[in-house]
C-alpha cells in the first residue's frame, strides 16, 4: 500500500509540476506577443505621425502653388483674356416635356 501511494503521490507530482510548466510557457508566449504588440503599435503610430507631417508638408505646398495662380500668371502661360462673358441662363428651374 505504501508502495502505491508513493507511485500515485509521485505522478500527482509530476502532473502538477508538467501543468505548471505548460502554463509558464504560455505566461511567457503570451507576455512577449503582448510586449511586441505594444512595439508595434509604437512604431506605426510613429509612422502615422510621419505621414501627417509629409501630407501637411505637401497641402501647404498645393495651397502655396494654388495662391500663385491669378490673371497675371495664366497670361504669361499664354492663356487670352476674354473680352466678353457668355453665359448661358436657364429662365425656369423646371424642365417642361411636351407630349405630342
Amino acid at each position: 500500500m505504501i508502495k502505491g501511494n508513493k507511485i500515485i503521490g509521485r505522478k500527482i507530482f509530476s502532473c502538477l509540476l508538467g501543468g505548471i510548466l505548460i502554463i509558464s510557457v504560455f505566461y511567457v508566449y503570451f507576455v512577449n506577443a503582448a510586449v511586441g504588440e505594444i512595439f508595434a503599435k509604437k512604431h506605426n503610430l510613429s509612422n502615422l505621425q510621419n505621414i501627417r507631417l509629409e501630407y501637411q508638408q505637401m497641402e501647404e505646398n498645393y495651397f502655396d502653388i494654388i495662391g500663385k495662380i491669378d490673371m497675371d500668371y495664366a497670361l504669361s502661360l499664354g492663356f487670352v483674356s476674354q473680352e466678353q462673358n457668355d453665359l448661358i441662363v436657364r429662365s425656369s428651374a423646371v424642365v417642361r416635356l411636351d407630349s405630342r
